[in-house]
């Protein structure tokens, strides 16, 4: 592997860190938007459902296993150039893969917030989004 070759896998391989790491821990603490009604117990019902939310986490079975089936796509698309292209391939499908699951993750603790504050009778001015998983 040369040193472009390298310079690149480390680019390739620092984006999806950086995106995740801005992402980090805004899923379970994100704070509900309400429209009017009853606001004396919102900061104790938002603290319950943010801790609702976190027990999701975005390391969780579907996780591993898109970053596994990442990996595995990774390891055949670079196993013709050599086994360093082979390795480096694997890398960036385990962060492709197992990355866009921690988005999913992500969103669906955002999901879990909002369900919760609902469900305890807020008027929420966001609607639930889907995502990929």
């Amino acid at each position: 592997m040369n040193l472009r070759n390298k310079n690149n896998l480390v680019f390739i391989l620092a984006c999806p860190l950086l995106v995740l790491a801005g992402c980090a821990n805004v899923g379970p603490n994100h704070r509900v938007i309400v429209d009017g009604g009853d606001l004396t117990h919102y900061e104790s019902d938002l603290s319950a459902c943010q801790e609702l939310a976190s027990t999701r986490g975005y390391i969780n079975p579907e996780t591993k296993a898109d970053a596994i089936i990442g990996a595995g796509i990774g390891v055949l698309a670079g196993a013709g150039e050599g086994l360093g292209e082979a390795i480096a391939g694997a890398a960036v499908g385990v962060l492709v893969g197992g990355g866009s699951s921690a988005l999913g993750a992500r969103q669906e603790m955002k999901n879990i917030v909002i369900q919760c504050m609902q469900g305890r009778g807020y008027n929420t001015v966001e609607a639930v989004e889907s995502y990929g998983g």
